[in-house]
């Protein structure tokens, strides 16, 4: 229930979404001749397109996730395995036959990095099917063909191919690795994507070193202030910030995730 109930509100709860709704709204009002209401709405609507289109909310949503947990240093000891998080693949992988990556394909393709740099290292792809396709056409499997296909050995890949969620992949992946302790995991998501991954993997008790991937900001102080006129980028910021803030708070309240925001953990004296 929690995870369709999730995936339902994921979508209506996007910032874009919501503007559209809210202008439907006001222009309904409009044609039942409730006039005011129908401005205020049509209004709103219009003013958050434009300050969320050019201005830099979608940065100040983001920002806070992408910075929470910094990447390794360069020369980071070997791990004992790589752990890819899935919402890589898009279904044209699967209906034109031809690898199509999502928004979040820098996934992929740092794991890939990954895994030539760390040549004894497991890699594992956690991710739920594409839909009610046979095994070989579930995303986990493309990824597979994908990391195969540049140069890294399938023997090395494992695959959890039945999570359909954050904290699916946590549990999952923790039940099909069965970690001992001493040993090293590297999780690499997105980087907006790390703070609700990172929380749902402590509390499946499964320690693990973030490698966050796929930034959508530069990281100066500047791009608080500025004004982005590539509107679609700014929106799709926005909707996919927003959608994390909303995910974490549900994972929070629901006792998904350690914390509302979790960040790395303090250094042991």
């Amino acid at each position: 229930m929690f995870l369709t109930l999730s995936k339902i509100l994921g979508i209506l709860l996007e910032l874009s979404n919501i503007l559209v709704v809210v202008a439907a709204a006001g222009g309904l009002a409009l044609l039942l001749r409730w006039r005011r209401t129908g401005v205020v709405l049509v209004w709103a609507a219009l003013l958050g397109f434009l300050f969320i289109g050019f201005g830099p909310v979608g940065t100040i949503l983001m920002r806070p996730l992408e910075d929470r947990f910094p990447r390794p240093a360069p020369d980071l000891p070997e791990p004992t395995g790589i752990i890819m998080l899935g919402g890589v693949v898009s279904f044209p992988s699967v209906s034109r036959g031809a690898i199509a990556l999502t928004q979040d394909g820098e996934r992929l393709s740092e794991t890939a990095i990954l895994a030539r740099r760390y040549p004894n290292a497991v890699v594992v792809i956690s991710g739920g099917s594409l839909g009610s396709r046979p095994e070989a056409e579930t995303e986990a499997f493309i990824a597979q063909r994908f990391l195969g296909d540049l140069g890294v050995d399938k023997s090395r890949i494992r695959i959890e191919g039945r999570s359909l969620s954050t904290a699916e992949n946590a549990a999952f992946t923790r039940d099909l690795l069965m970690p001992q302790p001493g040993q090293r995991w590297l999780l690499v998501t997105s980087a907006s994507h790390m703070p609700r991954a990172v929380g749902s993997f402590r509390r499946a008790n499964f320690p693990v070193i973030p490698y966050p991937v796929g930034y959508t900001t530069a990281g100066v102080a500047g791009e608080y202030w500025g004004i982005g006129l590539q509107v679609s980028t700014n929106l799709v910021r926005a909707d996919v910030a927003f959608h994390e803030w909303v995910g974490l708070l549900a994972y929070w309240l629901t006792g998904r995730t350690d914390a509302l925001l979790p960040g790395p953990e303090p250094i042991q004296e």
